[in-house]
């Protein structure tokens, strides 16, 4: 589930704005998903499997359910655009 929104790099000033999950791990331990989505310039670099010019994780915490993370791509990402720095996103379709 991708979204787009423009944000620039706050180091370089590179451009990313076609957003998606790029990993999720759980921590059975500590009961956390820790959550990373990445930036793109655009969908065709993404398609092209370019590295995001920019990445956010955040640790979320699980509880004791293991399929929060097989299910993290939806709700996580839902979760992440309601994150300030993603204030009017746009969903989009793949």
């Amino acid at each position: 589930m991708a979204w787009v929104k423009k944000i620039a790099h706050p180091q370089n000033g590179a451009i990313a704005s076609w957003w998606d999950c790029v990993s999720v791990n759980w921590n059975k331990k500590t009961a956390t998903s820790i959550f990373t989505v990445g930036g793109w310039a655009n969908k065709a670099a993404y398609d092209a499997g370019l590295e995001p010019v920019l990445t956010f994780t955040w640790e979320v915490p699980s509880g004791a359910n293991p399929q929060l993370s097989a299910a993290a791509d939806a709700f996580l990402s839902t979760w992440a655009r309601q994150k300030p720095e993603f204030e009017g996103s746009v969903q989009v379709q793949e």
